[in-house]
């Protein structure tokens, strides 16, 4: 991923909810780009509930971004707590990313992440 860090990359989806917001192709283009991108945004998010721990990567935008990540079903499953998922955040970090094959020769990952405060 080029940059979440740089505040331009949010400007097209600035004023947009999650139902407006279509993800760029090559944000997805593997499973792989598919999970460095949604950790990279995620990584430009925080949500402190009111608390103040100065200025942290991009705040609330790329929440909606990151949702869209999401499969439809899964989306249907914690649209109300997505965001609240994420309360008392201040960075989330992808640590490692791990592809597991399985007996089949699919590929999964792994993937441990910090979340701190």
């Amino acid at each position: 991923m080029k940059g979440f860090e740089n505040f331009e990359v949010f400007a097209p989806f600035y004023d947009k909810t999650y139902k407006q917001i279509l993800l760029p192709a090559e944000w997805t283009a593997t499973p792989e780009d598919t999970l460095l991108n949604y950790f990279s945004l995620l990584r430009e998010a925080y949500y402190m509930e009111g608390r103040s721990c100065g200025s942290i990567g991009q705040g609330q935008y790329p929440f909606p971004l990151a949702y869209n990540f999401l499969s439809q079903e899964y989306q249907n499953r914690v649209h109300e707590d997505y965001i609240r998922s994420f309360a008392g955040i201040g960075h989330t970090s992808l640590i490692k990313l791990c592809r597991v094959p399985d007996e089949k020769g699919f590929i999964r990952f792994f993937y441990p992440t910090l979340n701190g405060q």
